[in-house]
């Protein structure tokens, strides 16, 4: 029953809903006091969540490749260079970073619930599928791809 949900519901769908939600249940909260460093940590989880995301993005494109998270078995190039050097999933890094930033602007405990949820969903439903379909593609080669490169960090 599980694997009826696997690729189903894009990532970039399921970061906007992460992002409403997390907005919903701060809506009402009473406000935390914000401690005086959040802003700069805030800013120092986003940016590096946009570009890591954005070249994860611009990886796939330039290998003229499938960005589509819904059809990995569309692949035409195992893309192993740039950011893909140090995570097989940039682009899901990077959207849990920018939520994570998202969670620390909202700055209520209950927004934080949305990250281990969002990277659990990300992990089971879009990543193992994914990692499965390119492993029927590329054979040996993403083994060996897999062996050498984390899938988060």
């Amino acid at each position: 029953m599980l694997a009826a949900l696997e690729l189903r519901v894009p990532p970039p769908v399921l970061f906007l809903v992460a992002v409403v939600v997390m907005w919903g249940g701060a809506f009402d909260a009473s406000p935390f006091a914000r401690p005086d460093w959040l802003r700069a940590a805030t800013i120092g989880v986003l940016i590096p969540g946009v570009i890591i995301a954005g070249a994860g993005i611009r990886g796939l494109r330039t290998a003229r490749t499938t960005v589509s998270p819904t059809r990995p078995d569309t692949s035409t190039v195992l893309v192993e260079t740039g950011v893909y050097r140090f995570t097989r999933h940039p682009i899901y890094l990077g959207l849990l970073l920018i939520l994570t930033a998202w969670a620390m602007t909202l700055w209520q405990p209950q927004s934080f619930v949305a990250l281990p949820v969002f990277a659990a969903w990300i992990h089971r439903f879009q990543m193992v599928p994914e990692e499965r379909a390119l492993r029927a593609r590329f054979g040996s080669r993403f083994d060996a791809y897999q062996a050498s490169t984390r899938r988060w960090l």
